[in-house]
């Protein structure tokens, strides 16, 4: 009995540890999904409202040359305007990244690469011209990355953090085409391109 007793003991309490980091666990989840969902979705704001800026300045510049007004072509905005996020959360818990679906992890890391690649391309561009037709591309793509990201990170709340595979938390086709019309990123005519139906 004495033997049954001394290993019954170390089991139940192993059983506990095990439930009590399965929670702590739970828990940094659920705040690192409420984090990045935060982040980025500010991200997608800022990326939708600077767009709407650069297009805004780019017509008054049309309007002033049209108007005989001498300009040059190198207006520039203020040095960081191209900037959407400071990716302080992503920065921050890069190293529990791993913790979220596989899926997940590559649309977070998809995210802001292509913010931070919009950021050095529309800062390098050689006038505003230039800005302004990179931007109309760039822009929403940061925009649809967010929303995608989000949808993710949305499903994966959704089902209380457990998700059998990717599958469970992958967007859908129609979900797709949704988070484009919202951010007026051309879904169709890339998907076109790629080889894939629509």
């Amino acid at each position: 009995m004495g033997i049954g007793i001394a290993i019954a003991v170390p089991y139940f309490q192993d059983k506990r540890t095990l439930r009590k980091q399965e929670v702590n666990d739970r828990e940094a989840l659920e705040r690192l999904v409420a984090a990045l969902h935060a982040e980025v979705d500010l991200a997608v704001t800022a990326a939708n409202w600077k767009l709407g800026s650069i297009k805004e300045t780019k017509a008054k510049l049309d309007a002033a040359r049209a108007m005989g007004r001498p300009l040059t072509n190198d207006q520039r905005l203020p040095p960081g305007f191209y900037e959407v996020t400071r990716a302080s959360v992503y920065k921050y818990t890069a190293g529990h990244i791993g913790m979220l679906p596989a899926v997940i992890v590559h649309a977070t890391v998809a995210f802001y690469e292509t913010c931070w690649d919009t950021v050095t391309i529309l800062e390098q561009a050689k006038d505003f011209e230039a800005v302004h037709e990179h931007a109309s591309s760039l822009m929403p793509r940061v925009g649809m990355h967010g929303a995608l990201l989000l949808l993710m990170l949305d499903k994966l709340r959704a089902r209380n953090f457990k998700i059998k595979s990717d599958d469970d938390v992958r967007p859908t086709q129609q979900e797709m085409k949704q988070a484009a019309q919202r951010t007026s990123y051309p879904f169709e005519e890339v998907a076109r391109r790629a080889g894939l139906a629509v």
